[in-house]
């Protein structure tokens, strides 16, 4: 393949509301070696000029119109691909059956953020079967067929692409050993270290970060180690749930918070969306992680294994920020984060290595240096652009010199 001056012509597409790194993920993949073509929607053009302000303009974007639909949108980009993209990212795909509309004639790199799912979907097919078959749902028999053709979609993009990637090493490991997939899986982070060691200062900042929901950590554990094991330190720590509460779960959560407030806890919660601007204020002022997460996510017969089949968000947060974590006794620690990552087996578990932390201040300290030596040395901007370009050139070739 020629290359376009000797740069590596990249394209990324994301059309889900929710941009899932694409925007960090851009900043990577951007070098003096690329160029990059964004293709996507509206509102993920209008977060860009929160997240990288200035530096959207280093990337071309093709965005939806208003008045586009997205299957017009989709033939749209597929010419666009066609005709100048050496090298395609297709990033998210779980979610929408227009890509049936998309026959790009460019080379393909396709993100997996369901291990489970892009490579073994009958295993997926048959618990969603059986969960309709239990419920008699028409609902769940529409989403079942929505399911057959997404996933149809997705084992011919999982075939024609060149290779697959991860932002987890660990969730590599375990998508090489476990699916049966013979070509390439890399791992590259979409986030880059961005932060700071601060020094203690007044009360720990315990933080609980995602949307409050049950199908995803259990909220409820947190709140009942504080209640019982840390209502002698209530004057030294504060809690902060960094994501908007869903459903009669987040009612749940939201009224145990006020219960707990009420007797002189410090926690904060949010009722509506976070902006990127206001997670990311709430993250830096944080000392410590807190990741109850469930071991299986997903609804609907769609069951992923956290930090084996497909990366937790846990892990983006440790990265970018440089926060030591505190997580389940099951999940799979990267290597790179081993010794800034603290497990516990249940409550009363979790509830030692909070006291442990509160206790000798000493220990957190070092904790958090740990935590942001693991992310400069292993994340740093600089080191994931010199990953993306090894990765381009081993799947597109070297540039001519």
């Amino acid at each position: 393949m020629t290359m376009n001056g000797h740069i590596y012509r990249l394209g990324i597409i994301e059309i889900n509301a929710v941009n899932h790194g694409l925007l960090e993920m851009c900043r990577v993949i951007k070098t003096d070696k690329t160029s990059v073509t964004v293709f996507t929607i509206d509102r993920i053009y209008e977060q860009a000029r929160e997240i990288l302000g200035e530096e959207r303009h280093s990337f071309e974007w093709i965005v939806m119109g208003k008045d586009e639909k997205k299957k017009d949108f989709m033939k749209r980009a597929e010419r666009i691909c066609s005709e100048r993209i050496d090298l395609l990212n297709i990033r998210s795909l779980d979610k929408d059956l227009v890509y049936w509309f998309f026959w790009p004639k460019c080379r393909l790199l396709l993100w997996v953020p369901q291990g489970i799912f892009y490579l073994m979907p009958m295993r997926l097919l048959g618990n969603a079967l059986r969960a309709a078959v239990r419920t008699r749902r028409l609902g769940d028999i529409r989403t079942i067929l929505s399911y057959v053709l997404i996933a149809m979609r997705t084992w011919i993009f999982v075939r024609q692409s060149e290779a697959l990637y991860t932002i987890d090493s660990g969730v590599q490991k375990w998508l090489a050993e476990n699916t049966g997939y013979r070509k390439k899986i890399y791992a590259l982070s979409h986030a880059a270290f961005e932060g700071r060691l601060d020094g203690l200062s007044g009360r720990i900042k315990f933080v609980v970060p995602g949307m409050i929901q049950d199908i995803r950590r259990d909220y409820l554990l947190v709140l009942r180690v504080f209640e019982k094991y840390l209502s002698e330190y209530k004057n030294e720590v504060e809690l902060c749930l960094l994501g908007r509460p869903v459903g009669e779960y987040g009612e749940k959560v939201v009224s145990f918070c006020e219960e707990l407030k009420s007797r002189g806890y410090s926690i904060t919660y949010y009722s509506a969306y976070l902006s990127p601007g206001q997670f990311d204020e709430a993250f830096r002022r944080a000392d410590v992680i807190i990741s109850p997460m469930h071991m299986y996510c997903g609804a609907r017969g769609k069951r992923e294994i956290y930090s084996y089949s497909g990366p937790a968000g846990l892990v983006s947060d440790t990265i970018k920020y440089g926060k030591p974590a505190i997580v389940p006794g099951w999940y799979n620690i990267q290597d790179e984060f081993i010794t800034s990552y603290l497990s516990y087996e249940d409550e009363k578990g979790l509830a030692d290595v909070l006291k442990s932390l509160v206790i000798d201040r000493q220990r957190l300290e070092n904790l958090k240096k740990e935590a942001v030596n693991n992310s400069r040395i292993s994340y740093s901007l600089e080191i994931l652009r010199g990953k993306s370009d090894a990765m381009v050139e081993d799947i597109l070739g070297a540039v001519p010199a």
